[in-house]
Parts: C-alpha cells; structure tokens; sequence
C-alpha cells in the first residue's frame, strides 16, 4: 500500500510553481486533517481546480479587447480628427481620434476614396480597443501610414459615427469645409494590380491633389 507521502511532492511542486501564498493555506488545512492521505488528494485536486478556474478567468480578463465605442459629438466639436501611429506595411494599424473645435489651422489630410464592399471585416485598434473597417479603407491607410511618425488625417467612415444617424446628416452638411480646409486631400485609386490580378504588398496607385494656393 503506498505510503502517505508518495505522489505528495509532485501535488506541492504544481501548487508552489503557481502560487506561494496558495501553497501557504494549503499546508495549514493538511496540518490540521485527520483524514489522511486521501483527504489529502481531495484537498489538493480541489485547490488545483480552483488555481486553474482563478487562472482561466484571469487569462480571458487579459485577452478579452472591447469594441471600440463613440463618445457623441459635443455642441462646440466640430468633427474628429483621425492621428494614424506609424509603423510598417503589414502591422497592425494603431489610431486615436480626436475631437475638433476648429478646423482652421489645424494640420490634417482629408481622404477621398471608394468604399468598395460595405462589410468592415478588418480589425483595427483605435485607443486601445477593437474597430473594424472594410477591406478598401484598410489597403488604404497601411499604405498611408507613415513609419517614423503620425498622420492626421480626416476619413468620412471613421470620423463620422457611421451608426448615428443624427451625426452622419450633420456631418455630411459640413463636408464640403473639411475637404476645403484639409492642407491636402489624397484620392485612393485602390491597390495596383498587376496583369495577373495580385495586388502585391505595398503596390498602391494614389493620386495626391494639393490644395490651390
């Protein structure tokens, strides 16, 4: 018949490999068991079960990003603004937008271009949560992003709260300003296709119009 202790240290090393304080209270409850090893098994099994639920639900906490949600426009905003983090063609896209009283002055590049199919499929981080976008504007801002630093731009689908009804209309009056004031606006063709119909990885076809002066 096995001893008491046989088995024990692999139990304890699991237990102290994740948590000492844990390991701790365990100890205290066998000091006082009576029951002997097999009430010791049962101890162990159950505080290994409750590590590994504590554990779990930690490790989806840290996992879980929330979707992105719109604060609505203030009376004295005018629209938002769209600062675009650098980095490479094929990284993840990181953005941050920002609300905007004025629109003279400000230093921002205005983007016309088709939105193609209407599903936005593509997951972009936008202050540290989840947007999604469709697949067009995607091809876009990875080729206009810039590696060494940010770019402040003004693109309709993500300034505008697309699923508020009331601000798409208010928006959409004001425009023909925010196309005006932008120190540039850059017209997206798409990606280019070669002949056999691949649009390879940094290929891109842009028109880039400046405003007259």
């Amino acid at each position: 018949m096995p001893s008491e202790t046989q088995g024990m240290p692999r139990q304890y090393g699991l237990q102290m490999s994740i948590t000492a304080e844990r390991l701790g209270s365990l100890l205290q409850h066998l000091a006082f068991d009576p029951a002997g090893h097999v009430a010791h098994g049962i101890l162990v099994e159950k505080e290994n079960k409750t590590l590994a639920n504590d554990l779990g639900t930690e490790k989806d906490h840290t996992q879980r990003t929330v979707d992105y949600s719109y604060s609505a426009l203030s009376e004295n905003e005018r629209t938002r603004l769209l600062v675009l983090e650098p980095g490479e063609v094929g990284e993840k896209l990181k953005c941050n937008l920002k609300p905007t009283r004025y629109l003279q002055g400000c230093e921002y590049e205005a983007l016309s271009y088709a939105w193609g199919e209407p599903s936005r499929k593509h997951k972009i981080e936008c202050s540290g949560k989840n947007m999604y976008i469709t697949s067009d504007l995607e091809a876009a801002l990875q080729q206009l992003r810039l590696v060494d630093e940010p770019r402040v731009l003004w693109i309709d689908a993500i300034c505008i709260n697309q699923d508020d009804v009331h601000e798409r209309s208010s928006q959409v009056r004001i425009m023909q300003d925010i196309y005006a004031k932008a120190k540039q606006v850059i017209v997206w063709l798409g990606p280019e296709k070669e002949k056999t119909g691949f649009a390879g990885p940094g290929s891109s076809r842009k028109l880039q119009a400046r405003k007259a002066q």
